[in-house]
């Protein structure tokens, strides 16, 4: 997908609520700065005006936030000055209970502050509204367990996947449960401390340049290459699936591949 569809499904998959979609379809290195959402702001932000006015998902959009937090997007972005703005009123009364937020400017921790006090202060009562946001202050506030990821061009990812794809300069086989992975030396070597005494070794591996892992399904280790030469993966893969690469990264000591199927994972 282009970034722009990325962006609009991610945003369409947070207005429904659907957090088991949005970790299945956002891309791994999805960049949390872009402000293509409908309302012209990032991510972080839409899913709390998307949210504030459903209160059947608030605990969905909750944990939403969470997980977007944990992926990197940044609470101190602030939205553009061409943000759109946000009206929220009572169903049955509109004329009268209107109110509106100018989101240019703000950052999510403060559009939820200001968005609050503007209910607040409007003789209307939004008793629902003011708990999420509050809600949402507290999950913004907590202090972030990882770093924020840093965003990669799509080019970058597309030139690894045709080296990935240039099976006939692979020179290593995994030898899996049901059939063969291959791959390039250079790359396992560079990404795994233990494979690569392995292939530098005496051993078998070393001088054969085959692994045996008849433990691990082929889709899994092709789901673990594919994690080391691009960081993602197009696929959809199945939760034994991921479990199996997430235990060939674990077994390798490749951290970075642990901590994106941890977080990814579709279950």
């Amino acid at each position: 997908m282009s970034v722009g569809s990325d962006c609009s499904v991610i945003c369409g998959l947070i207005k429904l609520g659907d957090i088991e979609a949005l970790k299945r379809f956002t891309p791994v290195c999805f960049d949390w700065s872009l402000c293509d959402s409908p309302y012209k702001t990032p991510v972080l932000h839409a899913a709390i005006l998307d949210g504030v006015t459903r209160p059947e998902l608030h605990d969905n959009i909750l944990e939403i936030l969470s997980w977007l937090l944990k992926m990197g997007a940044d609470p101190q972005q602030k939205a553009p000055n061409n943000a759109n703005r946000f009206d929220i009123w009572k169903t049955h009364r509109p004329e009268t209970t209107t109110v509106t937020l100018k989101c240019a400017g703000h950052t999510a921790l403060s559009l939820a502050l200001a968005l609050r006090e503007a209910l607040m202060g409007s003789g209307v009562e939004f008793p629902d509204e003011c708990t999420f946001l509050e809600a949402v202050v507290s999950v913004i506030s907590m202090p972030a367990r990882k770093a924020p990821r840093i965003a990669i061009n799509p080019g970058v990812l597309d030139r690894w996947e045709k080296v990935l794809e240039m099976t006939e300069t692979h020179n290593v086989t995994f030898e899996a449960a049901e059939g063969e992975v291959t791959a390039h030396d250079i790359l396992l070597m560079a990404s795994s401390p233990v494979l690569r005494v392995m292939l530098e070794s005496s051993m078998v591996e070393g001088k054969q340049k085959r692994i045996k892992v008849k433990d691990a399904a082929s889709g899994g280790v092709s789901l673990f290459v594919e994690m080391l030469y691009t960081n993602a993966t197009r696929r959809g893969p199945d939760y034994k699936t991921v479990l199996t690469a997430l235990d060939l990264a674990h077994r390798w000591q490749v951290e970075n591949v642990v901590q994106i199927l941890a977080d990814a994972s579709p279950f």
